[in-house]
């Protein structure tokens, strides 16, 4: 995205509001990703409690931690990292299409 932005900008006679355009609308569809997928997590989150405690109440705190918190937990983290990258490169990318000369 940012990268394919600055360079139409840079290399193409297309007026620089429609690079603009396009690059913004690139920036709000990953934020909207980003939003989305926090949101769902927070459903996962709230899910794996109410059905803790009515479907899986007999499995021992350890293992449901192990076998249940602790990969939901990883995935929340990836996604998190992922989350925050592509924000950044999306941030940079903006800045640079609307700052460059």
């Amino acid at each position: 995205m940012g990268a394919t932005s600055i360079a139409a900008k840079i290399s193409t006679t297309t007026p620089h509001w429609v690079v603009q355009t396009v690059a913004l609308v690139a920036a709000i569809y990953v934020g909207a990703i980003i939003a989305s997928g926090c949101i769902f997590m927070g459903v996962q989150r709230d899910m794996r409690k109410k059905w803790r405690a009515r479907l899986y109440r007999f499995v021992p705190d350890p293992d449901y931690k192990v076998m249940v918190l602790d990969p939901a937990g990883r995935a929340e983290m990836m996604f998190i990292v992922a989350a925050v990258a592509g924000g950044i490169v999306a941030t940079l990318a903006i800045l640079m299409v609307f700052l460059a000369p």
